[in-house]
């Protein structure tokens, strides 16, 4: 046995890398003790660039590849470098989906569906809101539940609960899906990212103009780690009305090294 491991987390992404000898024939077994696979996620395997395994939702206790000289699919270059990718995700989300598997890893998903997440619980200006509340049920970007926040106040923002190791990565980025309601021309809000615990810095805004009220957009930010070892995210409204609102869901946080 060359490699091994244990012990993944749900919901969560890895992207496992491996140099392994040109020569011969290789074989990867995926093993899960529950014996439902990864129901609600998949794993790919790379070799030399090209997947020769893509498996997804219950194969049982486990599966078993086999690559490299002689076998079937293989490469047989001198250089070699297998990549194993595992995503077992939310069991509820809809797009914006993390890009390229191959290249980003999820940091934090959320949709509150299920509650606030990796964010803190809302105070008067920011809330978690349900379609199926009177007068909400158009506004949801997707599923049942969504973040709202409203007005200029010191609460009309959600902010992630804490900070995250982002030193292995050299690009991040944040995605998410959104709806402006009663909004006005000169009313906005922004994205903002605090590195290891300094003081928010704004790094995207979204407003009426280059976009609508009462549309759903699937926005993504990039942006460069810079000496940063430690982030968080949050977003903050800008408006001049407790009516004036903003629903945000299915946010992702990823980092591509």
């Amino acid at each position: 046995m060359v490699h091994t491991g244990s012990g993944y987390a749900d919901s969560t992404s890895y992207n496992i890398q491996y140099d392994l000898p040109a020569q011969g024939c290789h074989t990867f077994v995926m093993f899960d003790s529950y014996g439902d696979g990864i129901l609600y996620g998949w794993y790919k395997i790379y070799w030399n660039g090209v997947i020769i395994a893509d498996y997804s939702g219950n194969f049982g206790n486990g599966k078993t590849s086999r690559f490299g000289s002689g076998c079937p699919a293989a490469s047989e270059t001198d250089a070699q470098n297998q990549t194993v990718v595992i995503r077992d995700p939310p069991k509820k989300y809809a797009t914006p989906a993390p890009t390229t598997a191959f290249m980003w890893t999820t940091i934090t998903f959320d949709d509150f569906e299920t509650g606030w997440g990796n964010f803190k619980e809302g105070k008067l200006d920011a809330s978690r809101v349900s379609k199926e509340k009177r007068g909400e049920r158009t506004h949801i970007p997707s599923g049942t539940y969504a973040a709202r926040i409203r007005d200029d106040s010191n609460s009309s923002q959600i902010s992630q609960v804490r900070s995250y190791d982002v030193s292995i990565f050299s690009t991040l980025k944040v995605s998410f899906l959104f709806r402006m309601k009663s909004m006005d021309s000169d009313e906005n809000f922004v994205l903002q990212i605090s590195k290891d615990n300094a003081a928010y810095e704004t790094i995207a805004s979204w407003g009426i103009g280059e976009y609508e009220n009462n549309q759903v957009y699937n926005e993504s930010v990039e942006f460069g780690r810079g000496t940063a070892n430690m982030m968080k995210i949050r977003f903050k409204c800008d408006a001049s009305s407790i009516r004036h609102w903003i629903y945000i869901d299915n946010i992702f946080f990823e980092g591509k090294m």
